[in-house]
């Protein structure tokens, strides 16, 4: 059977993501998340959900996310500058964690992951191989 791929775009109130934002910010894992941080944990959330109660015997979910470089790098690269340059910040959830997914605790996680991306983090993976790794890695369980 071949997986349908399917392309949604979500509008958000300006309001409602405020709302979200000190919801989510409220909690022992984050202050006040950002927005993107914020949504991401909503969507991420009930993709989640929806993801265990259809395998039931799934213990990990792993979220990846792309996380743009350019800002990140010194000297950062140039807005002008042709080509993707980013990096899948991935987040584990194991489901000994909770059996109920917390926006916060997500949300946590989530930044963690993007923050972990600085200069050092970049140039250590991608200068020891480990992108080139991971990729054999994927391309292999494909």
């Amino acid at each position: 059977m071949l997986n349908e791929i399917v392309t949604k775009r979500f509008l958000f109130d300006g309001s409602k993501v405020a709302a979200l934002r000190d919801e989510v910010g409220n909690g022992p894992s984050l202050d006040r998340p950002t927005r993107f941080i914020a949504v991401s944990s909503l969507i991420l959330a009930a993709m989640m959900t929806v993801t265990r109660e259809n395998e039931a015997d799934q213990q990990i979910s792993v979220v990846t996310i792309p996380v743009n470089l350019r800002g990140r790098l010194k000297p950062p690269v140039p807005k002008q500058s042709i080509g993707n340059i980013y990096q899948a910040a991935i987040v584990n959830w194991l489901e000994s964690e909770s059996n109920v997914l917390n926006y916060n605790s997500l949300a946590g996680k989530l930044d963690e992951s993007i923050r972990k991306m600085d200069d050092e983090y970049i140039r250590k993976f991608h200068a020891g191989g480990g992108y080139f790794e991971l990729r054999q890695k994927i391309q292999g369980e494909g």
